[in-house]
């Protein structure tokens, strides 16, 4: 009877030991993990094209503060003003909001809060622009199913001095 109870004993110990081992294969990356990442992501993402300016399709986000990502910003709103200042078709037209300009820079920042300072900088001239274009606050609604404001507005305006 004890043999039995021996074995027993030693084949839970056995189970749990082989558990654990299982259980520290499946342990998730620790945050140095990520940053190391991150930064060799980041190292790739600065690669040039053959015309020597930074290649921001395949580039990936760049940080929430960085010069960069509020210039694309700054640039994203001046698209979305040259493209109403040129269409003739209300319809056409887009607001400027804080999920239109995130979704024209999403290749450079994902950060709403810096798209809501860079608009809240701006929002004299923007309510301007929309009051000129009798643009409403929910003017965008309309595009929803028909097209997307990256169809109007071509990245390349966006990031195009970048």
């Amino acid at each position: 009877m004890t043999q039995f109870i021996g074995l027993q004993i030693q084949s839970v110990t056995q189970l749990s030991t082989h558990q654990t081992q299982t259980a520290r294969a499946k342990i998730k990356p620790t945050t140095s993990d990520k940053q190391r990442t991150a930064v060799s992501e980041s190292n790739q993402a600065n690669q040039t094209t053959e015309n020597g300016k930074d290649d921001v399709t395949t580039a990936h986000r760049t940080p929430r503060n960085s010069p960069l990502a509020q210039e694309a910003i700054n640039n994203a709103i001046a698209a979305i003003i040259a493209h109403n200042n040129a269409t003739e078709l209300h319809d056409l037209k887009w607001a400027i909001s804080i999920n239109s300009v995130k979704e024209l820079v999403s290749e450079a920042t994902k950060s709403q809060r810096l798209v809501q300072k860079a608009i809240a900088l701006r929002q004299d001239e923007i309510d301007q622009h929309h009051t000129h274009h009798q643009i409403e606050p929910n003017h965008n609604h309309r595009h929803k199913r028909k097209r997307t404001i990256r169809d109007a507005i071509s990245l390349t305006e966006v990031f195009g001095t970048l």
